[in-house]
């Protein structure tokens, strides 16, 4: 009687750990996936930044070049 529990009492704390390692999986794999989306997005906007303030400079240089020509 006592093994019989005690095989019981190891195969539920086995399958608890088991479950509670894919859900930890699973929370870190969803960390992990808002983290690049996010930093994804950011790239995207600081890129988007960076060619708008680059093409006006470059225009702006063009600009200022053709006035100093005329």
């Amino acid at each position: 009687m006592f093994t019989r529990s005690v095989v019981g009492f190891a195969s539920v704390s086995a399958a608890v750990a088991v479950v509670a390692a894919i859900a930890m999986i699973g929370y870190v794999f969803n960390d992990i996936d808002s983290f690049y989306h996010d930093a994804l997005s950011k790239q995207i906007r600081l890129g988007t930044k960076s060619f708008i303030l680059f093409t006006n400079k470059t225009t702006e240089k063009f600009a200022a070049r053709a006035v100093m020509f005329c």
